[in-house]
């Protein structure tokens, strides 16, 4: 047999069993994976789903009992300034305007304006717009009340505009971007007398109108304290309203009136910021636990009261007429006990049981511990579960893909070894071409070319060694080219210096600045991805200059996130100062600053100094330089309360002290931090404040 002959059927016997072989292994290895990883996709995206809903309804109550809280400091302060002006004296006599003013539209107050918000709601939803003024309030006398005697109380009250305008304005921030929502609707006293004023001033009065035949007027008068009604119909537009009254007392201790604050019902769900997944499937309602009410019919003690649900719809409501809630009755007699008993407990969760015959997730949070009442959020499991059907199906369709193309590729190969083999095995100096043909590939940088001949002789030899070199070379190039752009220099140098590879931990004083852009989101939906990602280079190209020239390393960039570290690895003995001015000028560059040519970015920092652990963690084959301990969650949360405060810089008094005197400190207080068992006090800077 000859040389060729022998060549030829060794080549084929090397190629074809093992590649029939690692096929068929391959096949089965990918199949059982791919279907493994479908399910856990599945699963975990389920999981993520649940843990949304459940941190949904912890922010959303947290966010609605805070405004609840400013609404009823609001309207105490209301009733202080109704009553220190019940028992002045009548001031010098002003213009007013009645009701009639506004309705007949003959001698109006100037800059009367007309928003939605304050639109006349009739059945079918449909608004009939009505203009108010915010320079003047409004009065009203009922039938059988003559002016002559409320004429000193008019006088008195005619004072309260600038009062009522201050506390509008504050519980109105929230609500400003939106031209057919108010955070407050309506705010107004009713005396004893039957005398009603309101602001902004407004018509539309009905003929009987007496506010002291209103709901919230009786409550507040028979519970002598602050009280909330509600949902009622309010007289003049119909809408659904949140009334919040505090009986306020004339110079004789006696209760002289009431004076009162609305809020829109769909201001209480303003704030439900749902994953657009399910925005337009979940249903949202605010309830009450039977057993905490009084004269429930036995039938309903299982079951929840509605006092208020997103979507609401007027028809067949009159103003005169108390609202009639609905009931929320259990589907699964089990899963719907459950949430009740955590709800009697004042306890929140996620249960997952049928809502209107379908398999649905029950997000509760409580809203008013006193008075128990919570929101609940009902998002079909479907919503849920289709993002993670989905990827269940991709994961699987690109199993299959993979098992197809690796099936191509090996009988592709096949051919290619016989083709090779056949032709090959004529002459020897296919290797020495080979040999020259990987030497060209690796002085182009592809460090992919391999020798691939197998031979005994010095041909294979230096096949083998060439082979032996080239991870090397490659290696020296990626330390040199990639390694220092994703690693800090002098964390790259202590991996390098060490014999593992590593990063040994250390635990040391540090200063943590983490960094996020404010309302990237925002950006993110109406930008291309390209054209994001520029904006995201140029905005880091800028704001990482002062942190390196201040001795910071960036540890991680997230997304529009950076968590930068000072004093560790590089050590810095003003680190906290440093940070400081670090911050500072980030802030300073920002201003005015445009990315893209159109594109603002506003930042928001938190800093705070202490004990962290850094150094490398992960598996043994896949390691990240980081930082842990409190310091780095507390420097996250800080940044985060940056939007509650409406400033760029929060800091914690550990950086206060560590940086020293030099700096514009601004106390904001004692605040409570999520996850901490100590209230943390807070600073800013006084000229970080954002625009």
């Amino acid at each position: 047999m000859r040389i060729r002959t022998k060549l030829l059927l060794l080549l084929l016997g090397i190629a074809l069993i093992p590649l029939s072989v690692v096929r068929f292994i391959d096949a089965f290895s990918f199949r059982q994976f791919g279907s493994d990883l479908a399910v856990g996709s599945r699963d975990t995206l389920i999981e993520i789903a649940e843990d949304r809903l459940r941190q949904t309804v912890e922010d959303y109550t947290s966010l609605l009992w805070q405004q609840r809280e400013l609404t009823e400091m609001a309207v105490q302060r209301q009733a202080l300034e109704v009553e220190k002006r019940l028992v002045a004296s009548s001031p010098p006599a002003r213009r007013v305007f009645f009701a009639q003013d506004f309705d007949r539209g003959t001698q109006p107050p100037h800059g009367l304006r007309t928003l939605p918000k304050y639109g006349v709601r009739s059945p079918g939803d449909r608004i009939t717009p009505r203009p108010v003024s915010f320079a003047e309030q409004v009065f009203l006398m009922p039938s059988g009340v003559s002016h002559a005697d409320v004429a000193d109380d008019i006088g008195r009250l005619s004072t309260m505009v600038p009062v009522y305008r201050e506390l509008h304005d504050r519980l109105d921030v929230p609500y400003r971007e939106h031209t057919d929502i108010s955070g407050v609707l309506w705010q107004y006293t009713g005396l004893a007398s039957g005398l009603h004023s309101s602001f902004p001033g407004h018509g539309g009065y009905p003929a009987d109108y007496d506010p002291r035949r209103r709901t919230w007027y009786q409550r507040a008068v028979t519970a002598g304290e602050l009280t909330w009604s509600g949902p009622i119909v309010d007289a003049t537009t119909g809408q659904l309203v949140f009334t919040v009254s505090v009986p306020v007392r004339g110079s004789d201790g006696e209760i002289a009136g009431v004076t009162a604050i609305d809020v829109g019902m769909v201001t209480f769900f303003l704030e439900a910021i749902l994953p657009v997944e399910w925005a337009d499937s979940v249903t949202t309602l605010m309830v009450v636990p039977a057993g905490e009410l009084e004269d429930i019919p036995p039938e309903k003690r299982e079951s929840a009261l509605i006092v208020a649900r997103l979507g609401h719809r007027m028809e067949g409501q009159t103003w005169e007429a108390e609202w009639q809630p609905e009931w929320l009755n259990p589907e699964g007699r089990s899963g719907f006990a459950a949430m009740l008993e955590d709800m009697r407990g004042k306890q929140k969760g996620v249960r997952r049981m049928a809502f209107n015959g379908e398999d649905s997730l029950w997000g509760y949070g409580i809203v008013d511990p006193v008075d128990p009442t919570y929101m609940l959020f009902i998002v079909p499991y479907s919503a849920v579960a289709a993002r993670a059907e989905e990827v269940k199906k991709l994961v699987e369709d690109e199993t299959f893909n993979l098992l197809l193309s690796t099936g191509i590729a090996v009988a592709l190969t096949v051919l290619i070894v016989i083709g090779i083999a056949i032709h090959g095995s004529k002459t020897v100096t296919r290797p020495i071409h080979q040999l020259a043909d990987v030497a060209q590939r690796m002085a182009r940088g592809d460090f992919a070319a391999r020798v691939t001949y197998r031979r005994r002789d010095e041909l294979g030899d230096l096949g083998q060694t060439v082979n032996e070199v080239i991870p090397k070379l490659q290696d020296r190039e990626l330390i040199r080219s990639v390694f220092g752009k994703y690693v800090p220099h002098h964390v790259a140098t202590g991996i390098l210096q060490d014999p593992d590879g590593v990063m040994q931990p250390r635990s040391s004083i540090a200063t943590i600045l983490y960094s996020d852009i404010q309302g990237f989101t925002a950006v993110a939906e109406t930008t291309p991805p390209d054209k994001l990602v520029t904006l995201l280079n140029e905005y880091f190209d800028l704001v990482t200059e002062p942190i390196w020239r201040h001795g910071g390393v960036i540890n991680q960039f997230q997304g529009d996130a950076m968590l930068v570290t000072f004093n560790v690895p590089v050590e810095a003995p003003d680190h906290a100062a440093a940070a400081l001015r670090a911050a500072t000028e980030i802030v300073t560059l920002l201003e005015g600053r445009t990315f893209g040519g159109e594109v603002r970015f506003f930042t928001r920092i938190g800093i705070n100094t202490g004990s962290v652990v850094a150094g490398s963690v992960g598996a043994k084959d896949r390691l990240n330089y980081t930082v842990h301990g409190d310091a780095v969650n507390l420097a996250a949360r800080l940044e985060v309360m940056n939007k509650e405060y409406g400033t760029a810089i929060l800091l914690s008094e550990s950086t206060k002290t560590a940086a020293g005197d030099g700096f514009p400190f601004a106390r904001i207080g004692e605040v409570a931090i999520r996850g901490k068992s100590e209230h943390v006090t807070i600073y800013t800077l006084s000229a970080s404040d954002s625009p």
